[in-house]
């Protein structure tokens, strides 16, 4: 699956709450978070995922949570951490849950455009040359949106990789249209 960003995993050197965070470079993040912390911390592990990754993970461990998106070292945590630290990889059933959580919930777990091509394991390339336009035009929109005037064209690119969008669905603001909704044909 290619990915947007990374799901990363900081921690203090000498061990304590879980910083679960999701950034395109999380080295960047270790300097940013470690310039304002009062105790060294170190980067443990970091999971190519959309960005929707974060959210399901926050919802999945939120008993532990001790403030925002730091956590408790509890044993489910450190499951997570230990598995992107040794393999690069949170385990097949979180990406498969992953993989699904749109279909199941997509009011509550946006599908931006972004995260539709990286968990369909496809290019913003390919999506800009349908379109006849520049990737980075593409990124402009935040992930989340797609000009109103694209939607047609933007449902038949996935619907030609397999991947079913609900134009009628989404459609909604005058300029925008809402998150995509998907699912994935077999």
């Amino acid at each position: 699956m290619s990915a947007v960003g990374f799901i990363y995993f900081l921690q203090p050197t000498e061990g304590g709450p879980v910083k679960i965070g999701w950034s395109r470079s999380p080295t960047s993040r270790l300097q940013i978070y470690s310039a304002w912390s009062p105790v060294p911390l170190r980067l443990r592990g970091a999971v190519p995922a959309p960005s929707v990754g974060e959210i399901v993970l926050h919802e999945r461990l939120s008993e532990h949570r001790a403030h925002h998106e730091w956590f408790q070292p509890a044993p489910d945590v450190l499951k997570y951490v230990e598995a992107a630290e040794s393999n690069g990889s949170l385990g097949q059933t979180f990406e498969e849950t992953l993989t699904f959580q749109a279909v199941l919930n997509p009011q509550k777990y946006e599908c931006r455009v972004l995260d539709l091509l990286s968990l369909n394991g496809l290019e913003v390339q390919g999506l800009a040359d349908w379109l006849d336009l520049p990737p980075s035009r593409i990124r402009t929109w935040g992930g989340a949106y797609v000009p109103v005037r694209y939607v047609e064209k933007v449902a038949a690119f996935f619907a030609g990789q397999g991947v079913v969008v609900r134009p009628d669905d989404w459609l909604g603001a005058e300029k925008f249209t809402r998150p995509l909704p998907f699912e994935r044909v077999a």
